[in-house]
């Protein structure tokens, strides 16, 4: 009986479960849909529409499920929910508790408002007064939040969020964990909220942080909720640097503390400190800021600080072989955060540090209308008492800085401001020079230029401009248009620029580049210039001049172009162009012998062939290495034209085989001869055409295969032989003299025996000489007035001047000859006697030279009688000639003459 009573209530029991689960599902629940959207009304303070289905389970625990959900009123709603699953605990929904145990809330849509007068409207009761209902764990699903502000038009959203939302009630406390997208970004959430109090207020706190770990921004404070909600607390905003390359790009994040006032109205921040990188404390910045919004929304900010450094350089790196500081600068330079509102900001920093210089007394003032910074001012102090304004607009150029605008560098001590870009110097130019600069600045991209510029030194004002390239393809252009410039004036300018001989860190920096300059006046290389012109480029082939003019440097008018490669130790120069010296003592042409080194006894010679107006040339030769220089053009009264092949270029002249072809041309030979000696004796009879040739080849080391000939008509004086240049500048050589002149009597001059008439005069000899120490001239065989003759004679140096000792032999020597000889060919006057006529006073000059020359002739003809087996001895000095020793036969008698016949000079 028992169990039959057992078996009976089991059945019940199984079949009120079963009614649980079954009878559910027969109900009609949207029959109860006007009184679920009433108990949701008194949960969110406002009408709620169930526009989709519904459904119901009471067991195994009580679940609701329904879609299409409306919060507010249907042409406006404060929020819409496209399915909700809802379950309760069985017991608590037994006693009317409805107290959550889950729920999944998908495709959720929250829209809040704030009105013209920055209140919170949003069509739900926010104030914790509805239903006792309780969130214990709730998931959140693809939930969409927007805020429309109808002061700016803007609306801003928050997308795909989703998360774990728990809730006391709508009074508190909250707890969202989760993520969301704002604007293509996603970021991970975490909030809280305690239990709003009496007036309204809650305590929050808050972390929102980029996916990815760049961001994150924490918060923390108080809450008070309402129409005009306000947050009162702190906030700590992290920015993480971009991803190092390098080890000295190493960064720590960007830290921002503040305690943060905001409302609808306005954010203020009170105090904030700012850690650009959190590694480096010291590198601590302050300041307030504020953030109006609404219908103008809009910011202001102040940043101060004491010292702000930019991160060391990485220790092992070699200084030498980096660019200058600057256009490394350039090259890292970030681009401006642009804010999306307008605004002001403040800036005052007591000094930056920029690794090779410090900037001091840092003031910036700008604002930004949203897309660009205009900066009214921004000024600074730099070494020497350097004042630097800068003003203009700042861009961000799709991640790259930007700027255009106006900058004036003002220093009083130009010495200590060129330390930023060249070494000091012992006695600099510089010390104490006040200087302005002034003008434009552009920077994009990889570039930056600056125009316009006005320079202005000592009173006189320059234009000065610029291009930098500091990418992938560094370069520097410079433009420089300069007034007359005194000596000192150059002197300062020249030491402003960096040296790129001694400073490599230039060649690094801007390895290819140009130049245009262009001055009324001004001091080059010690000598002054006069309307310069100089026009160029270098890159790593070299120096290329396209056009270098001045109309009188240091006394030379030149006009050039050329190219210049190679190394310092050995360059390699080709050019052409058009020089003209208007006088030997022109200071240019100083500096042009001391620069090639140009021996001073070649000197006078040079000298005398100005004025000159010459082409040049120096292009490559036929071989590789090889050139070939060329001068054409008037040399005093000379035209000249020279040519030299020189095997190993230029920078290898002393070295390599050179041959040189040249010539001077000139319508009188007198002429020509004064220019190469300026000597008033002519060499050649007549006032024809003279002509001079040179053809040498070989080597400085070896010395040179030679030819050198003056010749007018027929009358010629040729060396032919080898050829060297001593470190005197002195010549020597050996080879062969040939002579064959109408009057001797100048060549005879022109060796420094003056007076000495030697007659038409036809002969060959050996010849070697060292300079004008040694002269020795050898087997001499010619023909003088129709007589053959030979001998030996050598010049020697005697206390310090040329001695000349020989011996000649004649055939037959008429006696006018020997008169001519003696007394000159002014004295050949016809007369009576035996002894032509005329003036013994043979010479005007003091001779250069003294000597004794022993003569021996077959027969002298006197008269009618003749003077066989004749010796004499014809010595001079420097006042007289005479004839000694003389001695001979007679009609066959011996005779003897031992005094000497003497011709003075007068």
């Amino acid at each position: 009986m028992l169990n039959r009573i057992y078996i009976i209530v089991g059945i019940i029991a199984i079949l009120a479960l079963a009614g649980a689960f079954i009878a559910p599902r027969f109900i009609q629940w949207g029959d109860y849909r006007d009184r679920m959207e009433l108990l949701a009304e008194g949960v969110f303070g406002t009408e709620v529409t169930i526009r989709g289905d519904i459904d119901f389970a009471l067991l195994p625990a009580p679940r609701l499920a329904f879609s299409d959900v409306v919060i507010g009123p249907a042409e406006r709603p404060a929020a819409t929910v496209g399915a909700v699953e809802a379950q309760f605990a069985l017991m608590d929904f037994l006693r009317d508790q409805y107290n959550l145990s889950a729920l999944i809330l998908k495709s959720p849509v929250i829209a809040f408002e704030l009105d013209e007068n920055g209140l919170l409207t949003s069509g739900v009761d926010l104030s914790g007064a509805g239903g006792g209902v309780a969130l214990d764990q709730a998931r959140i699903e693809n939930g969409r939040l927007t805020l429309a502000d109808r002061r700016s038009g803007s609306t801003y959203e928050l997308s795909a969020i989703n998360g774990d939302l728990r809730l006391g009630s709508f009074a508190g406390p909250f707890q969202f964990q989760g993520s969301a997208t704002r604007d293509g970004t996603a970021y991970s959430l975490r909030l809280n909220s305690g239990v709003v109090d009496d007036v309204g207020s809650a305590r929050v706190s808050a972390f929102i942080a980029e996916v990815g770990g760049r961001g994150s921004l924490t918060l923390d404070g108080a809450l008070v909720t309402g129409q005009a909600p306000k947050f009162d607390g702190t906030m700590i905003l992290k920015q993480a640097p971009p991803p190092a390359e390098r080890a000295e790009q190493i960064r720590g994040n960007l830290v921002l503390e503040s305690k943060v006032t905001a409302s609808t109205d306005r954010i203020v921040l009170n105090g904030y400190t700012l850690l650009p990188d959190e590694n480096r404390a010291g590198m601590r910045l302050t300041g307030a800021a504020s953030i109006q919004l609404g219908a103008r929304t809009s910011f202001e900010a102040v940043v101060s600080g004491g010292v702000f450094t930019l991160p060391p350089r990485d220790a092992e790196e070699d200084a030498s072989l980096m660019p200058y500081e600057l256009v490394r600068l350039l090259g890292e330079l970030p681009a401006p955060p642009l804010p999306p509102i307008p605004g002001e900001i403040g800036i005052d920093l007591a000094e930056i540090g920029l690794r090779g210089a410090a900037l001091r007394n840092v003031r910036v003032d700008a604002s930004t209308n949203g897309d660009i910074w205009t900066i009214s001012r921004a000024e600074a102090e730099l070494p020497g008492s350097t004042k630097v304004n800068l003003s203009g607009a700042l861009r961000n150029d799709s991640g790259v800085a930007g700027f255009n605008g106006d900058v004036t560098v003002a220093t009083t001590r130009l010495d200590a401001l060129s330390q930023l870009w060249r070494k000091t110097s012992e006695n600099s130019p510089l010390f104490n020079v006040p200087a302005e600069l002034s003008g434009q600045v552009m920077l994009a991209g990889d570039a930056l230029g600056f125009s316009h510029g006005r320079l202005v030194l000592n009173d006189k004002v320059h234009v000065l401009e610029l291009r930098l390239g500091f990418g992938e393809e560094p370069r520097l252009d410079l433009v420089g248009r300069f007034d007359d410039l005194a000596p000192g004036d150059s002197a300062i300018l020249a030491a402003m620029f960096p040296d790129p001989n001694s400073d490599r860190t230039f060649g690094t920096s801007f390895p290819e580049g140009s130049f245009s300059f262009n001055s009324q006046t001004i001091r080059i290389l010690g000598l002054e210039a006069q309307d310069l012109i100089a026009e160029g480029s270098w890159s790593g082939s070299g120096l290329r001049f396209s056009k270098l003019v001045s109309s009188d440097w240091g006394g030379i008018g030149i006009n050039a172009s050329g190219d210049l490669s190679g190394t310092l130790a050995k360059p390699a120069l080709t050019g052409s162009g058009h020089v003209d010296v208007g006088a030997a003592n022109a200071p240019a042409l100083g500096a042009v012998y001391g620069f090639l080194g140009v021996p001073a006894n070649w000197r006078p010679v040079l000298d005398r062939s100005v004025p000159a107006s010459l082409d040049f040339s120096l292009l490559g030769g036929d071989s590789p290495g090889s050139q070939r220089f060329t001068l054409n053009g008037t040399a005093g009264i000379a035209h000249l034209d020279l040519a030299i092949d020189m095997a190993g270029g230029l920078s290898g002249v002393g070295e390599g085989r050179v041959q040189i072809i040249g010539s001077l041309e000139s319508a009188n030979g007198g002429d020509l001869v004064r220019q190469l000696d300026a000597s008033d004796t002519p060499l050649f009879s007549g006032n024809e055409s003279a002509f001079l040739s040179l053809f040498a080849e070989g080597d400085a080391a070896a010395g040179f295969d030679a030819r050198l000939s003056i010749g007018q008509g027929n009358e010629l004086l040729a060396f032919g032989g080898e050829l060297s240049v001593l470190e005197s500048g002195e010549l020597a050589g050996t080879g062969t003299l040939d002579i064959a002149l109408d009057d001797g009597s100048g060549l005879a001059a022109l060796a420094g025996g003056s007076g000495i008439g030697l007659g038409s005069l036809e002969a060959s000899a050996g010849v070697e000489f060292y300079g004008l120490q040694s002269i020795a001239i050898t087997g001499i065989a010619g023909r003088s007035s129709g007589t053959a003759f030979s001998g030996d004679i050598a010049v020697d140096q005697v206390a310090q001047r040329p001695s000349v000792q020989g011996a000649l032999h004649f055939d037959r020597l008429p006696g006018q000859g020997l008169a001519g000889a003696l007394l000159s060919p002014a004295a050949l006057v016809p007369g009576d006697g035996v002894w032509p006529e005329g003036p013994l006073a043979t010479s005007s000059t003091t001779r250069t030279t003294r000597g004794t020359i022993e003569v021996t002739a077959g027969e002298i003809a006197i008269g009618a009688s003749t003077l066989t087996d004749v010796a004499f001895d014809l010595t001079w000095d420097q006042q007289s000639l005479a004839i000694s020793n003389l001695k001979g036969s007679i009609g066959g008698g011996v005779s003897m003459l031992r005094s000497a016949i003497a011709a003075p000079v007068h």
